[in-house]
């Protein structure tokens, strides 16, 4: 008869078998999407491809024009990626999504003491629907992944306090680097920030309660590991852009001078509102004739092809 060692070792092997095999057939279903890059979505699909294509020669995002800095490198990064390791997109996508998933199964882990509804866990975010099928070259599917990366990293190093300092270090590590990879890639995504503060507080509250060895370091960990990776990430990109085009910013749209600029039209009270519009033709209007900055946009703005009215 086998004993308790070997029974946990074999129900432990068959365990991994399973998290591979799901993963296997996950990524096997999603290779079988077709998936295109329409080369007339020209602030989506095509500038990713551009900026990639600029990335794997070595250009950085290539010469400056009007959509070189509207979005982050995050994404076009992810795609040369792919292309230098030789592979289709969307697998790199859904063994990306694969590894996120089991990354946050890993991480509670010291929560659960049974591990078949880790399993259960894991099957049920690898074929959530709504993470949608990969059909286009948008940043749309890695922004899902990076996301459950950031928050399995930030409760797994919470789930670890108490552990090694290495140990708490990497997924602290972890979770800062899937945090600058995602500022880097959607400038939206400050709706993460709540619940990675609410760990952080609870955690070093628990290390202060508990008065464990070196708690005091540990929780200088939670607050500093995550957010100085992240910010050296967001510096790094500024860094490389106030080379290439003189500007020490990560986007356009994150830059301080167009913040101001929208700020100062969005002050402006509109003499009657229109629902979901920012700033009306007739407020528009209004402005051209008292800032002659605000002018030079008028014939962009109000031009036979503003497509976007």
């Amino acid at each position: 008869m086998p004993n308790s060692d070997e029974r946990t070792r074999f129900s432990r092997f068959i365990e991994i078998a399973f998290y591979a095999a799901l993963s296997l057939i996950y990524v096997w279903l999603m290779g079988g999407f077709k998936v295109q890059a329409l080369f007339d979505a020209v602030y989506d699909d095509a500038l990713f491809m551009k900026l990639a294509g600029h990335i794997l020669n070595g250009a950085w995002l290539g010469p400056y024009d009007v959509l070189t800095l509207v979005k982050g490198p995050g994404y076009p990064l992810f795609i040369a990626a792919a292309y230098s390791l030789g592979m289709p997109i969307v697998t790199l996508q859904a063994l990306l999504y694969a590894g996120a998933c089991l990354t946050l199964c890993v991480a509670v882990r010291p929560a659960l003491r049974a591990h078949w509804p880790l399993v259960a866990l894991f099957a049920m975010l690898l074929f959530n629907p709504a993470n949608g099928s990969p059909q286009r070259i948008v940043r749309d599917f890695v922004y899902a992944s990076q996301s459950v990366f950031v928050l399995a990293c930030a409760i797994g190093a919470f789930f670890r306090r108490d552990r090694s300092i290495g140990v708490l270090a990497g997924w602290l590590s972890g979770c800062g680097f899937f945090l600058g990879w995602m500022a880097i890639t959607r400038e939206d995504g400050i709706w993460i920030l709540p619940p990675l503060i609410a760990l952080a507080i609870v955690g070093v509250a628990m290390l202060a309660a508990s008065r464990t060895r070196q708690w005091i370091l540990r929780a200088s960990l939670f607050v500093c590991v995550p957010a100085i990776i992240h910010v050296a990430m967001i510096l790094g990109v500024s860094l490389v852009n106030l080379r290439a085009y003189g500007g020490f910013i990560e986007t356009e749209f994150t830059a301080r001078e167009f913040n101001d600029a929208y700020g100062a039209l969005l002050r402006v009270a509109p003499e009657q509102d229109v629902q979901r519009v920012p700033l009306s033709r007739a407020t528009r209007q209004r402005l051209y004739p008292l800032s002659p900055a605000f002018r030079e946009l008028q014939p962009a703005l109000e031009g036979p092809d503003a497509g976007w009215v």
